[in-house]
């Protein structure tokens, strides 16, 4: 349910949806990683936004997001006022265990060699959207 809750703002607040659109998950899966496991460089399919929760990490763990690449849909760029993650090619996120990340599931990412003897475990997702999408005065309306 807290997932839910985050998701749910992140659609309303940072993308500005109306609150007849809604967001669910669709699939999920746990990921037991041991020592020098990792995931190659990857995007989810079929999927608006994608998260992970850390049930159990540690502090050398993290999740790499890249930009460029064959999974761009745009290639732009331009010079930054500032550096932020945003701006950079790639970007690491170090995470903890409770931390919950979400991100565009067209983002490249990879998750990082396990470098301790504990088992990373997490729990990934995938969403998609829900209710009513497009407006029935354009003819792109989809109601889901």
């Amino acid at each position: 349910q807290a997932i839910d809750v985050q998701l749910k703002h992140i659609i309303t607040r940072l993308y500005g949806f109306y609150d007849y659109t809604g967001i669910r998950i669709t699939q999920s899966w746990l990921v037991h990683g041991t020592n020098q496991q990792h995931h190659h460089p990857h995007t989810h399919s079929n999927s608006f936004l994608s998260g992970v929760f850390y049930i159990r990490a540690s502090d050398t763990d993290s999740i790499v997001f890249t930009k460029g690449g064959e999974y761009d849909r745009v290639n732009i760029q331009v010079k930054h006022r500032e550096v932020s993650p945003l701006s950079k090619d790639r970007y690491s996120i170090s995470v903890l265990t409770g931390d919950l990340i979400i991100f565009s599931s067209h983002t490249t990412h990879t998750v990082t060699p396990i470098t301790s003897s504990e088992p990373r475990l997490s729990l990934a997702f995938n969403t998609f959207l829900t209710g009513t999408l497009g407006h029935s005065d354009s003819a792109n309306e989809l109601i889901l």
